[in-house]
């Protein structure tokens, strides 16, 4: 059966079911909490030495930061503030932590980061396009700083490199 909805003048007309709706999920820790090395992407900018706020945490290539489908089942990338009231420190400084609580938990990962912390064990890039393309910064182990101004708020995909 679809469903019908009306806002602002405009009708949109749905055919999924609330089976096909389930099948999305959303994901913040691209990582694997039990590793320790990843690229964080962060909803903040650093200021003065300080990097606290929501991330997205990864230790592998994204062709798109909008998601991945597989086998028909939708995970969307977004940042996220960590559970339990903890920080996730990274140890790259006692200033670089993923946050509790606050702004940008929630918010969609492309294009909406403003730095990074690479705290894994190689290279990783960011790209101003999916798929690897376009202008792109290299970070290397142990960076941690804002994105380039051309890529802050403009992140479309990442690469790891492969050693």
């Amino acid at each position: 059966m679809a469903a019908v909805t009306a806002f602002a003048g405009v009708m949109a007309f749905s055919s999924a079911s609330p089976a096909a709706a389930a099948s999305k999920s959303y994901s913040w820790d691209e990582c694997g909490s039990n590793v320790g090395a990843c690229l964080g992407l962060f909803y903040g900018a650093k200021k003065n030495g300080v990097t606290i706020s929501a991330c997205f945490m990864t230790n592998r290539s994204h062709k798109d930061h909008w998601g991945r489908t597989e086998r028909g089942r939708i995970t969307r990338y977004e940042f996220w503030n960590q559970k339990d009231r903890k920080y996730i420190s990274f140890r790259l400084g006692v200033e670089t932590k993923c946050m509790p609580e606050g702004w940008g938990s929630g918010h969609e990962l492309k294009n909406a980061a403003a730095s990074a912390a690479n705290q894994d064990w190689v290279t990783h890039a960011i790209y101003y396009n999916s798929y690897y393309e376009g202008f792109g910064r290299a970070f290397p182990q142990d960076f941690s700083g804002n994105l380039h101004q051309l890529l802050r708020n403009n992140n479309a995909s990442s690469f790891r490199e492969n050693r």
